[in-house]
């Protein structure tokens, strides 16, 4: 990449880190310090302009950082990714579009009922995804969606899970949320398709094969928050 290149790459990734602070509202820069496991003040020396003495670069690996705590897509601090435009909810039917949406962090049993609807949550996390209001987060449990260095959930990671509907199903590759047909127990696994058949299995070696057709899918992961 040409120095020309490189700085123009440093002035989106700043500019995008201006928008994002400034969506987070009041304390945006400590909330984002926080997140990321800085001083706040490193935070606003990202934030400096070009040249300014004391400032810092933003990596790739730092910006990657940033999108996945954050559940933005990968490239969207990159400029590769346009931010979601505010639309009214009802024209656009049950996808909400924001800037900054916050979701309940819920407890693994309540996708199963509609208590999820009713209990008020004690948790509201942020999230850049497109979702639904419907969307919620969910903390891993276990190891068996970890291990991997391109997708990597270990345990105590946030996931951002959107519910299916008639218009949303799991693709080849979707990271779900599913239940067993035979009791109330979820599980987070890989969806794939092979010769028209659908599995689950987990992303830790050695993991179990699961026939999806025991399963039903509940919800499609889109993002992910390591604490």
């Amino acid at each position: 990449m040409k120095d020309e290149q490189k700085l123009q790459l440093q002035e989106t990734r700043r500019l995008k880190l201006a928008e994002l602070v400034d969506s987070l509202g009041t304390g945006g820069q400590k909330r984002l310090a926080e997140a990321i496991s800085v001083a706040p003040d490193y935070v606003s020396r990202m934030l400096y302009p070009s040249g300014k003495k004391g400032k810092k670069g933003i990596s790739g690996d730092m910006a990657r950082k940033i999108e996945q705590k954050f559940a933005v897509g990968i490239g969207w601090l990159d400029g590769l990714i346009d931010n979601p435009r505010k639309h009214d909810a009802h024209e656009q039917g049950h996808v909400v579009y924001s800037t900054v949406q916050y979701f309940p962090l819920i407890d693994w049993k309540l996708p199963l009922t509609s208590a999820q609807k009713s209990t008020t949550p004690r948790v509201l996390l942020p999230a850049l995804e497109e979702c639904s209001v419907n969307a919620y987060w969910l903390e891993v449990r276990d190891d068996t969606m970890s291990g991997s260095a391109g997708a990597n959930f270990p345990p105590g990671t946030l996931i951002l899970v959107e519910p299916v509907s008639n218009e949303l199903k799991p693709q080849n590759g979707d990271k779900v949320i599913a239940k067993s047909n035979g009791s109330d127990a979820l599980t987070f696994k890989l969806y794939f398709n092979d010769a028209g058949f659908g599995w689950l299995r987990g992303i830790l070696p050695g993991s179990p094969v699961l026939n999806a057709e025991e399963y039903t899918i509940l919800g499609l992961v889109k993002g992910g928050w390591i604490r």
